[in-house]
């Protein structure tokens, strides 16, 4: 039992490191671009929201600096697709030091999940983190390849989702 309440404990603090939550209580943080712009992210930390991403979103459900970013535990190669998706994104593959590897833009929103017309998917792109923010915004038009993005909160993107797994 207090084994338990330690871990329920820990669990609390570490999402309150992490800070509010977002859309359907996910958590969230915030980056900042090279030139002091903040990104407000949901995180994407665990296998479901990391399948679920954007999907069923509403078109303007993002505002211009809202976006959301995958964490995922070691780099490889990642690729994105679009299924039930209501709105353009940009997404942007990261390295793990949060520098802008590669950029998809544009990427066509395809509401539902059957085919034809084919769901877009991205390239595989060898990275660690993967940040998707509408297509539409004029702040992701800003960010460009070799740009390095900085995470504001007080624990590392390692730890908290390390803090993640059970």
């Amino acid at each position: 039992m207090r084994r338990c309440l330690i871990k329920n404990l820990l669990l609390l603090a570490v999402f309150s490191l992490i800070g509010c939550r977002g859309e359907a209580g996910i958590p969230h943080g915030r980056l900042a671009t090279n030139d002091g712009k903040l990104i407000k992210v949901e995180l994407a930390l665990t296998e479901k929201t990391q399948k679920q991403g954007l999907s069923g979103r509403k078109a303007g459900s993002l505002k211009a600096n809202q976006g959301m970013l995958f964490i995922y535990d070691n780099t490889e190669p990642r690729s994105f697709w679009m299924p039930d998706t209501y709105f353009d994104l940009d997404i942007f593959f990261l390295s793990k030091d949060l520098i802008i590897l590669h950029v998809e833009r544009n990427v066509p929103h395809h509401p539902g999940r059957s085919e034809p017309p084919a769901i877009a998917r991205t390239k595989s792109i060898n990275c660690r983190y993967v940040l998707e923010l509408d297509a539409a915004s004029p702040l992701s038009k800003k960010l460009l390849v070799g740009h390095k993005l900085k995470w504001l909160g007080s624990s590392s993107l390692s730890k908290i989702k390390s803090k993640t797994h059970p």
